[in-house]
């Protein structure tokens, strides 16, 4: 969804497309309530049969589609610079994870 409401807003530059794919990252990269942790140690848990399981890291293959859609949308005055600064910050949080973690 946010990769298509980005898209749409780079060809009309109509901001309700940007506030819509602003306000879904905001939820899923950047809100301390409701965003996701830069890490997948729990994707794929069954609870009572496992804790966890690795091939939770193909569940991410489209995080580089958000970051295009992030470049598409980063010069709205809706993205804030804290907005760029938060994904970067998560971004780096879950590539350490992703080279460290066992």
């Amino acid at each position: 969804m946010v990769r298509i409401l980005s898209i749409a807003y780079y060809f009309t530059d109509n901001l309700q497309y940007a506030s819509k794919a602003i306000e879904l990252l905001r939820v899923w990269f950047l809100d301390n309530g409701t965003s996701m942790n830069p890490d997948l140690r729990y994707t794929k848990m069954a609870p009572g049969k496992n804790n966890g399981s690795s091939t939770g890291v193909m569940d991410a293959h489209n995080i580089p589609d958000i970051i295009d859609a992030i470049g598409l949308i980063q010069h709205s005055p809706l993205w804030t610079k804290q907005d760029q600064l938060g994904v970067k910050l998560w971004s780096t949080k879950y590539l350490d994870w992703l080279l460290n973690s066992d």
